[in-house]
């Protein structure tokens, strides 16, 4: 998600509360934080309307990372 939220000039946090906000038929989405600092790395993720590219670019890189998954892919062979 780093390079992503780069090119968008977003933190991580706010990328991820946006994608999250993008599926279709969630209204909303639950955040915390302990530390204050941590609230403004999330804030701008109403500022954020990720686009068709940008959500097939997250799914994708779920998708080669196995994030979220039970079981983590294996290492290519040796």
């Amino acid at each position: 998600m780093r390079p992503i939220a780069e090119r968008l000039g977003c933190t991580i946090s706010a990328l991820a509360v946006a994608w999250t906000l993008a599926v279709p038929g969630v209204t909303g989405s639950i955040v915390g934080a302990r530390r204050p600092e941590q609230v403004v790395d999330w804030l701008g993720a109403g500022d954020l309307d990720p686009d068709g590219e940008v959500l097939t670019e997250l799914e994708r890189a779920i998708d080669e990372t196995g994030a979220g998954t039970v079981e983590p892919p294996q290492p290519p062979p040796a």
